[in-house]
């Protein structure tokens, strides 16, 4: 199978976007509108790169609850979808472009696709699921990614290198892109390609736990011994610390998911347990 994308050289992404300029100005200005759009894409886009497409459409959905009428768009938003083939997206650039494509009616069902995706769906299968997300200027990269690491698992190493181009060329801050890229030229014996593209991932995210667990591999094949050692013990304590905040999430959700008691209650039960107390230690009132 082969993939219809760009396989143009990755640009060097810029220490600081247009979007994130545009929020700069629109905070200065002090324009609340803009500085909830372009937030809010910049916070989902962030999960996205992140792997948390339900954290985004929970931020997404939260946007959408807050619009006034007068901000809601009618219609189709003509900016929310972008070409599949090979020219590379063209991103919005402005307040009103983002907020257009974040009402996209089919960006929410974009991102369910980009949660249920299936390991052992084959890569002409994960395409067909994907296909709107290949299509919205947000979820691009994501979907392209995951294309990449289903056809690296089915052994179709030129497909995989030719999604993971498409997913940096549409996002080139995507650093998973990067890191499943880095895995390809290991693969293939490229140390030199594959260093290079993990410590890119690791300007772009300097936690991002398998980015120092694979260039330490990769610096230990070269005879980096110190370096290596150094990223090893990095991702050590990146992964100790990661797994912490996820259990301690998971405990989070779970308390929050317990009923609450009303304060009558609360007081009914502390009197019974103080009353109890007393007759138990033989100091009940007469």
């Amino acid at each position: 199978m082969t993939f219809s994308s760009s396989a143009a050289p990755l640009a060097e992404a810029p220490d600081r976007d247009l979007l994130e300029q545009a929020l700069a100005q629109a905070r200065a200005a002090g324009s609340g509108p803009e500085m909830a759009a372009l937030g809010t894409w910049l916070e989902m886009r962030a999960l996205l790169r992140d792997k948390r497409p339900e954290q985004a459409l929970t931020v997404l959905e939260s946007w959408l609850a807050d619009l006034e009428p007068d901000e809601r768009l009618s219609g189709a938003p003509v900016s929310a979808t972008v070409s599949a083939g090979p020219v590379p997206p063209r991103l919005p650039q402005t307040a009103a472009g983002v907020q257009s494509a974040l009402q996209d009616p089919e960006l929410p069902a974009h991102l369910r696709a980009l949660s249920t995706l299936k390991r052992w769906q084959t890569p002409a299968e994960a395409r067909e699921a994907l296909a709107g997300a290949l299509h919205h200027a947000l979820t691009r990269a994501e979907a392209w990614n995951l294309l990449g690491v289903l056809a690296a698992e089915s052994g179709e190493p030129q497909q995989a290198a030719e999604a993971f181009a498409a997913a940096l060329s549409a996002d080139p801050g995507h650093y998973r892109a990067l890191t499943n890229r880095a895995g390809l030229a290991a693969e293939r014996g490229d140390d030199a390609s594959a260093e290079a593209d993990l410590r890119r991932a690791l300007e772009l995210n300097p936690e991002h736990h398998a980015a120092h667990q694979n260039l330490g591999v990769i610096l230990r094949r070269q005879g980096k011994r110190s370096e290596a050692v150094r990223a090893l013990k990095r991702a050590q304590q990146l992964d100790y610390r990661q797994s912490g905040a996820r259990s301690s999430d998971q405990a989070r959700r779970e308390l929050a998911g317990l009923p609450r008691l009303p304060r009558a209650a609360w007081i009914a039960l502390g009197l019974l347990l103080f009353f109890g107390w007393l007759w138990l230690s033989g100091r009940a009132p007469a």
